[in-house]
């Protein structure tokens, strides 16, 4: 249950042209910012420290940390490198840079709160608070991206209203992009890597490097197929109002980003004329060494299926609180489709599977495993391999 307060919700992805669309109402496409960008991606090393009373000595605790702003949004997680837990991180931030965090654990209970401020792009300090204890612990942050990926954040949220009237239905497009924030040669790693999390956001069709322009593509196709087919239908039915307001979201986040090994995830969410919203997350677990997706065969001795697929089923069935496999069976899970598929993600201490709402049950699915509970079926000479042979 690793990553939960990513806001984990359901999915399916949407794109199309707009042809000879009038001027939309708002538009902005953000890569640049003042002192601190609306919208942002930053990997930070640091400490948690606390002074012994009546002394002047410290102990510390190197943490290493995401944090993604959308807007006046800050999520994110962290871990401790003398632990194997991984703590998600949700809160607000504000103009002047100055935030508060809750994390949490994988049970979704707080176990603390960050209270900082950005000193400068790159530097943060604040206080960490303990939930049970209230112990208060000064902590430091400094943005670091040794065997990691920098990125630069692109934004674009828009709105079109049938007829340009703004008291017609409408459809909002809010996309946020992460992009590889380097030069990037032809036929080099990063190429490979850039390729691969343009594919995972934009689809088949991006332009390669070219984030300013994809964005605004995404956001073209929308609007063309709107116009096309919603548009044209309110006009032969007017009084359905709620059916013809659409609402789509594309949120591109990164989980993982240490030791040259990337876990990205792209989170979609569609309100479509009213009725049950479709959306979802998409992995991408990326080997920056080699500009290579690591897919589960990269990971496991051959035949890891005959025994990870009962370990599978075990974890989904701790997921859902179910007691035994007749019990998933009478509520719907199909039980045949419970293996191992691409949509992996992975951090410090292991890694996970996601299903979204409708690939094995109708609600969302993750199955997580530490190294150790997974250690006899891996490889020892993996592109993973250096996270758990310390």
């Amino acid at each position: 249950m690793r990553i939960r307060s990513i806001v984990i919700i359901t999915f399916i992805f949407m794109w199309a042209i707009m042809a000879k669309a009038s001027t939309p109402e708002s538009f902005t496409v953000k890569g640049t910012g003042d002192f601190l960008p609306q919208n942002f991606y930053k990997h930070f090393t640091g400490i948690v420290k606390k002074g012994a009373p009546g002394s002047g000595a410290t102990a510390s605790f190197p943490i290493h940390m995401n944090l993604r702003r959308i807007g006046n949004k800050l999520t994110g997680g962290y871990y401790y490198e003398n632990s194997s837990e991984y703590l998600s991180l949700s809160g607000e931030i504000d103009n002047k840079g100055s935030f508060d965090l809750n994390d949490y654990d994988a049970n979704f209970f707080i176990k603390g709160t960050f209270v900082g401020l950005f000193l400068t792009q790159g530097s943060v300090k604040g206080t960490w608070t303990n939930s049970d204890t209230n112990e208060e612990f000064a902590f430091e942050l400094k943005e670091n991206y040794d065997n990691s990926v920098k990125f630069k954040s692109y934004a674009l949220n828009d709105k079109y209203h049938i007829r340009n009237k703004k008291d017609l239905p409408f459809i909002s497009v809010d996309l946020n992009y992460l992009h590889i924030d380097s030069d990037v040669p032809d036929g080099s790693v990063m190429y490979q890597v850039m390729g691969i999390l343009e594919k995972q956001f934009f689809g088949d069709y991006a332009q390669f490097n070219n984030p300013q322009k994809n964005v605004t593509n995404k956001r073209n196709d929308a609007f063309h197929d709107y116009k096309n087919y919603i548009e044209k239908a309110y006009k032969n039915d007017p009084d359905k109002r709620d059916v013809y307001i659409w609402k789509m979201s594309y949120s591109a986040d990164v989980i993982y980003n240490e030791n040259n090994l990337l876990t990205t995830m792209v989170h979609v969410e569609e309100d479509i004329g009213g009725v049950a919203g479709f959306g979802g997350l998409s992995y991408s677990v990326i080997d920056v060494t080699t500009g290579k997706k690591i897919i589960p065969e990269d990971i496991f001795v051959s035949s890891f299926d005959v025994i990870l697929n009962a370990k599978l089923i075990e974890k989904v069935k701790v997921w859902h609180d179910y007691e035994s496999t007749d019990e998933m069976i009478k509520a719907g899970f199909e039980m045949e489709l419970i293996v191992p598929n691409e949509n992996i993600y992975l951090d410090h201490s292991g890694l996970g599977f996601y299903y979204n709402a409708y690939e094995i049950f109708e609600l969302e699915t993750r199955a997580y495993f530490t190294f150790d509970e997974i250690k006899n079926i891996l490889k020892p000479d993996s592109p993973i391999s250096h996270l758990f042979n310390k």
